[in-house]
């Protein structure tokens, strides 16, 4: 019966509501949902662009009819159970889950190998010996992975630290990728012998 009330109590909620669904559903679902089937998409695989497709139109058209009914049978005591802190704590554990299910994915997405040896002197039955090792050998035996972990978190801490375009750095690691391909420094995948 207050038309202004209700005009005043939807215009309040559109910033609150619409910063914890871009969240959940653009930043969360669909970062996960494609990164799962972009693995699927880099290793030949029809499924992945399939997937895609259906695990976004399907739930988004699914939740969004329940939550127009959900949303306007409750009314009023929505908002009350918004203003308790319920959604923040399912938008914190949604984005931490979402970071975890994103840095597992790290290693089979970036793929950056050093070819960098070093030599080492050995003293085998009494001769000496000098042997290449290779630091990607000994990466592996000791931290497999670090280095698309580093490249992926060095690219993190350049665009929260500095705030640059994503489009510059973009940029900048193909520059860069190429330069130290060029030099034979790094490669995309370990060499087959």
């Amino acid at each position: 019966g207050a038309p202004a009330s209700a005009e005043g109590i939807k215009v309040g909620l559109m910033g609150p509501m619409a910063g914890i669904g871009d969240t959940l559903t653009y930043a969360l679902y669909n970062s996960i949902i494609f990164t799962i089937c972009a693995s699927f998409a880099l290793q030949g695989n029809i499924i992945g662009p399939i997937m895609a497709a259906i695990l976004v139109c399907v739930p988004y058209f699914l939740v969004r009819r329940w939550q127009f009914y959900f949303a306007y049978n409750r009314g009023r005591a929505l908002a009350a159970d918004i203003g308790k802190g319920a959604l923040e704590k399912i938008t914190l554990g949604s984005t931490v889950f979402g970071l975890i299910v994103l840095g597992g994915f790290i290693p089979s997405i970036v793929k950056v190998v050093t070819t960098m040896s070093y030599r080492q002197t050995l003293t085998v039955q009494g001769h000496k010996v000098v042997q290449a090792v290779l630091v990607q050998s000994q990466l592996n035996a000791v931290l497999p992975y670090v280095l698309p972990v580093a490249v992926t978190a060095t690219v993190y801490f350049i665009l929260k630290k500095f705030a640059i375009s994503p489009v510059w750095v973009i940029f900048g690691l193909a520059v860069v990728g190429i330069a130290v391909g060029w030099a034979g420094w790094f490669i995309s995948a370990v060499p087959v012998k």
